[in-house]
């Protein structure tokens, strides 16, 4: 279709009006490609949580225009923050192909109350200066606590009490449609009202002329929107009075220009009217329209007047849900008038029931998810996560997780906006298309801009794709230590079987190994060696001083509330407050029942021995468990020259040769290898016969032998046997590492637990414990199928109340789908 459009204008236009146009839409695609735009959702079982209870989470990374499952990162970064802006809690986590992982974080009994705030982001998307990142609020409050605080709601509207002063000069802001006011020609004003609660004040507005003369009445609606017809007669003078309890405000207008563009969009079913209009002074120029969807072009034109107006038609019926992002161009493609609207088809939809409206303590009930009675466009499979919990009953009205508002509509849209949920929940009516269009007119769009875009000039990308564990750094010299050297680099893991890398550094000394994936902490060696010259880079040098720098991965820094898609805050009441509180006593009861009285534990311990301190080194520093023979050298032993005279006493090794050319082989091994020379191994890592001829018997701390099964945990390599030979002082507590070899610790992959959810509560009866979960059921892997359904049945606790079930998910096509279902205990 864009081909047609294409050779369409070509044909009719000419050729420069082609190439004009032509040449912005090949930057536009050129800077998709090149930014490779992501977007993240995380859907957390709930929003308020007390000390000791676990956040359970399953986070969604897609492709930023097809929001499709799956990117080019396969690692997401997710941090917990307290009140106080300091780090609590980092995972990362592998999502690999599929863009979906889930996880958990257990909190402290002794954590800090307050409002906690979550946030996911990949390290690609560190390149969009934290814009990009998924942030939502959480809460944990003290059920202890029975001082009213900021967690308190009005209980009429669920919403944060508003304790705003009348008296204070509300906030008016006022957006032109399209962006600007042009002398004589008809356009449309956004008004957005913030600062004040419209339904505890009596509010009202009048948009005025400079001679105070009425022009129109203005009526705020839901969140403080508002739309006014207005025609600028003049430059400036025009006002808007705003009137709150018999105060009166006064906010002037946008300065108006003489000549230039006003661009206006009225939605029809399947369809947006596009109208434009031109100053006197503009007639017969040239301009030109393009619109695209998350950076994904759905319609270009060239704008064709008739006198001093153009409309066109832009189809919607076969678009996909999202904001579309308008621009009107001037023949020199300087962007002249931007506008935003909001495209909700919603092909994917959820039939969720349960099979009665309330229940009894206990008692067993089932949520249905259906995908059959509903007609969907979109019959792709849904991955879904789900969670049935309980809810503060003023937040009955409101949904705390949504990823449609999240995805279509926070990420694409600057600034905070209050409840986005809401317009998702039960279909999206008249009214809220109405108060969705003017949010259009009062938000920006925010994920990039076409001077950006135009701009042949393409900012270096700071951060990459992650796909997995890495392992980097450089090298660099003894006594230079910030001179950069040519060095071979071998790293080396001691996990469960022996795995080993090398590579050789570049020119700056820089290395990288990687990426891995892993779940565990994996015990890392790296060693480095000069490289002998340019000329024979092949050849080692054979010595060792070398320093290593890794480099670690840095988290981004937190700026607060400035940044990322943030989802709604929720808050909870007094009375639900209470009714927790009151459970919380219940189960401290129980609690204080099963204490175990600790006055007559006697706790004993043993001093650490030498021995014991040789063993913490050797598990620190390799991965086999008890040698077949261990020496310790004494006093005496020292006056040897070399490790291999030191290894003549090693019972199992036998020695031969003179220094710098002994050899050693272990007694008692057959090897199916015509060379029986042991694998050496120096602090835990792999070196060669000639480099132990180097080392002083008066580095050695101690020598290890394995051979037969105890060294089976290397390999082949470890078929003649192996002589692990450790160094540094006598001292065991004062032990560092020579030049050249660095150890650490790889830090794997966070693996998910699983949730538990009890077949009936009398599993908890039958400890001696009520149950009082406020979360029934989280399952982050649920797969729905197209014209299929899913009986989930779960019994209810001892709690009584409000409870909610909420389902987010994605499809493989890329369409998010939500659905929610509240029911009640008694």
């Amino acid at each position: 279709m864009r081909l047609f459009v294409l050779v369409f204008i070509a044909v009719c236009y000419g050729l420069n009006a082609q190439v004009s146009l032509e040449e912005s839409l090949n930057n536009l695609d050129e800077y998709i490609s090149y930014v490779q735009d992501e977007k993240l959702f995380v859907h957390t079982d709930k929003l308020n949580y007390i000390p000791g209870d676990t956040i359970w989470f399953k986070a969604y990374l897609l492709d930023g225009i097809t929001l499709r499952p799956g990117t080019a990162s396969s690692v997401v970064h997710l941090e917990l923050f307290s009140p106080s802006d300091t780090l609590v809690k980092a995972l990362k986590l592998y999502s690999g192909a599929s863009g979906l992982v889930a996880g958990d974080i257990v909190l402290r009994e002794d954590i800090e109350i307050g409002e906690y705030k979550l946030r996911a982001y990949t390290n690609h998307m560190r390149n969009q200066d934290n814009e990009t990142f998924f942030t939502s609020h959480l809460h944990i409050w003290d059920p202890l606590e029975t001082s009213t605080n900021a967690f308190s709601t009005d209980e009429s509207s669920g919403m944060p009490a508003n304790n705003t002063n009348p008296s204070l000069k509300p906030q008016l802001r006022i957006f032109p449609e399209g962006g600007e006011l042009i002398i004589g020609l008809k356009s449309r004003l956004a008004l957005e009202l913030s600062n004040i609660d419209i339904d505890r004040y009596e509010v009202s507005a009048n948009l005025m002329n400079a001679e105070d003369k009425l022009i129109a009445p203005i009526r705020f609606y839901d969140r403080g929107l508002s739309l006014v017809e207005y025609t600028p007669k003049g430059a400036t003078g025009d006002y808007i009075e705003l009137s709150v309890n018999g105060i009166y405000y006064s906010y002037d207008l946008p300065r108006a220009r003489e000549e230039g563009y006003v661009l206006s969009l009225t939605k029809r079913p399947g369809q947006l009217i596009v109208k434009v209009q031109e100053s006197s002074s503009q007639v017969n120029s040239k301009a030109f329209l393009i619109a695209h969807l998350r950076g994904q072009v759905i319609w270009s034109s060239e704008v064709k007047f008739t006198g001093s107006q153009y409309v066109g038609i832009l189809p919607t019926e076969s678009l996909g849900s999202g904001v579309v992002h308008l621009t009107l161009f001037d023949d020199s493609m300087r962007p002249q008038c931007e506008r935003l609207a909001f495209i909700y088809n919603a092909a994917h939809e959820i039939d969720m029931t349960t099979s009665a409206e309330v229940y009894l303590k206990q008692q067993e009930f089932t949520l249905r998810l259906d995908r059959e009675a509903v007609t969907n466009r979109d019959a792709s499979d849904l991955s879904c996560s789900v969670s049935i919990f309980k809810i503060d009953n003023a937040q009955a009205g409101s949904s705390t997780h949504n990823i449609c508002s999240a995805l279509l509509l926070n990420s694409d849209l600057r600034g905070e906006i209050e409840n986005p949920d809401w317009f998702f929940e039960s279909g999206l009516d008249f009214k809220k298309a109405y108060l969705l269009d003017i949010l259009m007119m009062t938000r920006g769009w925010r994920r990039f801009t076409w001077k950006d875009v135009n701009s042949r000039r393409r900012r270096a990308l700071d951060y990459s794709f992650e796909k997995g564990i890495m392992v980097e750094g450089w090298t660099g010299g003894v006594l230079s230590t910030d001179k950069a050297v040519r060095s071979k680099v071998v790293c080396s893991f001691m996990d469960q079987a022996f795995y080993e890398q090398e590579t050789e550094t570049d020119e700056n000394g820089r290395f990288s190994f990687g990426p891995f994936v892993s779940y565990d902490t994996i015990k890392t060696f790296l060693q480095a060696r000069r490289l002998l010259s340019k000329k024979e880079l092949a050849k080692l040098e054979g010595k060792r001083n070398v320093l290593i720098h890794r480099e670690e991965w840095e988290r981004a820094p937190f700026t607060n509330e400035s940044e990322g898609t943030k989802e709604s805050k929720f808050y909870i009441s007094e009375i639900f407050k209470d009714e927790e509180r009151t459970a919380y006593y219940r189960m401290s009861e129980y609690k204080d029942m099963m204490k175990v009285d600790m006055d007559a534990l006697v706790v004993s311990a043993k001093k650490k021995t030498k021995n014991d301190s040789l063993n913490d080194i050797a598990n620190r520093l390799s991965v086999y468990g008890e040698p077949s023979a261990r020496y310790v050298p004494g006093e005496n032993d020292y006056q040897s020259g070399t490790v291999f005279d030191m290894l003549r006493r090693v019972a199992g090794v036998q020695v031969s040769g003179t220094a710098p050319s002994q050899s050693a082989r272990i007694r008692g091994v057959s090897s199916i290898n015509a060379d029986q020379t042991p694998l050496y191994l120096i602090n835990g890592m792999v070196t060669d016969e000639a480099t132990v001829n180097t080392v002083s018997s008066y580095e050695v701390l101690f020598i290890d032998v394995l051979k037969d099964g105890r060294a089976a945990i290397f390999g082949l390599r470890g078929s003649n046997g192996v002589i692990a030979i450790y160094t540094g002082p006598r001292d065991p507590s004062s032990y560092k590492r020579k030049p050249g070899i660095i150890n650490f610790e790889l830090e794997g992959f966070y693996t998910e637990r699983e949730f538990y959810s009890p077949k009936r509560s009398y599993e908890y009866q039958s400890a001696g414990l009520p149950d009082l979960r406020t979360t029934l059921y989280w399952n982050p892997e649920l797969i729905l199928k197209a014209k299929t359904t899913e009986d989930i049945r779960m019994f209810c606790s001892d709690r009584t109340g409000t409870f909610v079930a909420e389902l987010n998910g994605i499809s493989t096509q890329g369409t998010p789908v939500y659905a929610r279902k509240i029911f009640r205990v008694k």
